[in-house]
């Protein structure tokens, strides 16, 4: 009788082996979180249990009034355990928001929020914890990214926090508009991990955090802005109402990217999204004026603890004589990283060819891509022939989205040159912004920037905002949003108006030769269809009249206002402390470096100051705190972290969590996977999917086997 165990092919033995690798994939993935079926939601608590979402919503409703725009967010959370928990959610706002209230609310009961010192306000977070009080603590991590811990919620209980801020809105080329951020754009983080950092530091309460990165030199605070993330199907619903008082007939009302219904009554706009919106792309509302009804200047007024405060929007000229383009240099920057793929790197192919098909015969241009690397087409500029352009063009054509966003050596590559004389040079940076060491690179852009402009296009339903319009402001440019395709002929259009239109340079002030303190301090360029924004306290003078003077065309030119006109407008005081703490931020940031006695002193002006007006700030965080307790000595309490949603269209990877590297060890206590992390379903199909395919691997390769056998019986039989 034939021995069939010598019959049987290699390959046979190897079925139990791929076997246990198809289901064990993804069983690493999962790490002890077996239990995560397909299409479901769970995070990794601290002790390794998989824990369902918590963030249940978020509603927005904002008022408009002239050019202010009030704004109130409410995030809704829910504890569906067992268990008392305590929640972290990172999310993002406005860049220029001043948030000065916030609320916890617990079924009737309502508790108020304070700003306090950040370490005070951390301390009394613990404490109230830890004695099982409800607390709210909402931390600044940037001027545009924010995190919200909630501790001691019951089981089964809702509780929501409600954050308001004031901001002004953005007019340009006769549109009014504001732009409200819903989710984050995964952050590439440079540099080495901290080779002092432990596994334990994660639980402390002065650094614990669920961020997938790890801190590093070049970014310390990475593990705080850089949130868990899931597929854009899973995000958390959101809700919105704008009402809308313009002061001015308008023509229309509309939500750029989401649907709404708008109702008029007595020229008040009532606008509300559809149901179905989500946490997966910015929302942009705008509105304009009848023909005729745009405002050539706007004054408004506030008294705030016996002072007087400003807010004034002034147009520029609408024709400065005649005007002949200089010729320019054209540098084109395109972020081509992980984080632009899916739409947002068609839209930037598409930003950049509307951009070169503007370029003129007298020009001169290059074109730099960039994500772990970059490449320039060309060592310098070239002439812009058709040739040339050609060229160019297919190579845009040919970019794909890829890599992390080391945006700093392109950018010191397109900043290292002059233009030739009698040339304009204008740094065009296409991107969506998404990057942890932003003061770096805006320091940089500041250091460098010499007699270029560098105009920002941010890319992508969620670009990071406050770098978009930070270097813009750095740059001495401006900038634009491209977050659909259909919109990037009108936008690229609208950006290249001001590129190629008179610019008023060498601006400055006079409010009747008294001393008035201005922000901004140092006056931006002024762009055609762009006004000037200005908010000052006038610190008890009285000015009748202000006078805008500077030069455009190489001529002089000026404009009056005249300041007893200003209507009264609440929050004006909040504007002016706001862009008060950002210029104290440029300051601690340019002296830093050297003078770290002198940065300790404006620390504590920026903690003065936000304390004075409520606001919170880099170093001032609002807590709120319920005198009851209401968590038991006896129960523990767990952690969630409710995570962000990726931005719709995007199709980067998940981001894992960021290893060291060889110069920079991290020592063995500290595991790769040690934070709270997400699983990322692959294509919605999950375990389920992996068990099917090994045992579909096993009985394929069981099918091939006993055909091989078949044959070899018969070979041998036949012998």
């Amino acid at each position: 009788m034939t021995n069939l165990r010598h019959l049987l092919p290699p390959c046979t033995f190897y079925a139990p082996f791929v076997f246990l690798l198809l289901i064990a994939i993804p069983g690493s993935l999962l790490a002890n979180g077996d239990d995560v079926t397909s299409g479901e939601l769970h995070l990794f608590g601290a002790s390794g249990a998989v824990d369902p979402a918590l963030l249940k919503d978020t509603g927005i409703d904002v008022r408009v009034s002239g050019m202010i725009a009030r704004v109130t967010i409410r995030q809704t959370f829910q504890n569906l355990h067992s268990e008392w928990v305590e929640g972290e959610y990172v999310f993002p706002l406005s860049p220029d928001s001043a948030v000065d209230y916030m609320a916890m609310k617990i079924g009737e009961r309502v508790i108020i929020g304070e700003v306090r010192e950040k370490q005070e306000a951390k301390r009394r977070y613990e404490q109230a914890k830890a004695e099982g009080r409800k607390a709210s603590l909402v931390t600044q991590q940037r001027t545009n990214l924010f995190t919200n811990r909630v501790a001691n919620i019951a089981p089964g209980e809702f509780i929501m926090v409600e954050l308001h801020y004031v901001e002004t809105l953005r007019y340009n080329q006769g549109r009014f508009s504001l732009r409200l951020p819903t989710t984050i754009t995964p952050r590439y983080i440079p540099g080495n991990a901290f080779a002092n950092y432990r596994h334990t530091d994660f639980q402390t309460p002065a650094t614990q955090s669920s961020g997938w990165a790890l801190p590093t030199d070049e970014v310390p605070d990475a593990h705080l802005i850089s949130p868990p993330m899931v597929p854009t199907s899973l995000a958390a619903p959101l809700t919105l109402t704008a009402t809308i008082d313009a002061g001015v007939s308008l023509t229309e009302v509309e939500s750029l990217y989401h649907e709404a219904t708008v109702a008029a009554s007595n020229g008040v706009y009532e606008l509300t999204l559809e149901p179905g919106a989500a946490l997966t792309r910015d929302v942009e509302l705008q509105w304009t004026p009848r023909t005729g009804r745009a405002p050539v200047a706007a004054l408004f007024q506030e008294q705030f603890e016996g002072q007087d405060y400003l807010l004034l929007m002034l147009m520029p000229p609408q024709q400065l004589g005649e005007y002949q383009p200089l010729p320019r240099e054209a540098v084109y920057i395109i972020d081509t990283s992980g984080s632009m793929g899916g739409v947002a790197i068609a839209q930037a192919r598409e930003a950049l060819l509307d951009g070169l098909g503007r370029l003129s015969p007298g020009d001169r241009f290059n074109v730099i891509e960039f994500n772990n690397t970059f490449s320039a087409l060309w060592p310098a500029a070239v002439p812009a022939s058709t040739a040339n352009i050609d060229q160019a063009s297919r190579f845009v054509q040919a970019l794909d989205a890829g890599g992390g966003t080391n945006m700093a050596p392109a950018l010191q590559f397109a900043l290292s040159t002059a233009a030739p004389e009698g040339f304009v040079r204008q740094v065009v940076f296409i991107t969506d912004g998404s990057v942890g060491n932003e003061a770096a690179l805006l320091g940089l852009i500041e250091s460098r920037r010499g007699d270029s402009r560098v105009f920002t296009v941010g890319i992508g339903s969620a670009p990071n905002s406050l770098f978009m319009e930070k270097a813009a402001q750095a740059g001495r440019g401006s900038f634009t949003y491209i977050s659909a395709q259909a919109e990037v002929n009108r936008r690229m259009s609208d950006l290249f108006h001001k590129l190629e239109n008179p610019v008023v340079t060498d601006i400055q002030w006079d409010f009747d030769g008294r001393p008035v303190e201005v922000l901004p301090s140092r006056a931006p360029d002024l762009y055609a269809g762009e006004p000037l924004v200005l908010t000052a306290r006038l610190d008890g003078v009285s000015p009748d009249t202000l006078t805008i003077r500077g030069m455009a065309n190489g001529s002089a030119f000026s404009q009056q206002m005249d300041l007893q006109q200003g209507r009264p407008a609440a929050s004006i005081s909040k504007l002016w402390a706001r862009r008060k703490l950002a210029s104290l931020y440029e300051h601690e940031r340019a002296v830093a470096p050297g003078l770290p006695e002198l940065a300790a002193t404006v620390k504590q002006d920026i903690i003065q100051l936000a304390l004075e007006h409520q606001l919170m700030s880099r170093y001032t965080s609002f807590i709120a705190i319920e005198d009851r307790i209401s968590r038991p000595p006896e129960w523990m309490l767990t952690r969630q972290v409710a995570p962000s949603a990726m931005p719709a269209g995007n199709t980067m990877r998940w981001p894992g969590l960021q290893r060291p590297t060889n110069a920079n060890p991290l020592p063995p206590g500290l595991v790769a996977n040690a934070s709270v992390s997400v699983p990322m379903p692959q294509g919605a199909l999950g375990v389920g999917l992996a068990w099917w395919l090994a045992l579909l691997s096993v009985v394929g390769l069981l099918m091939v086997n006993a055909r091989y056998l078949r044959l070899r019986y018969r070979l041998l039989t036949q012998r």
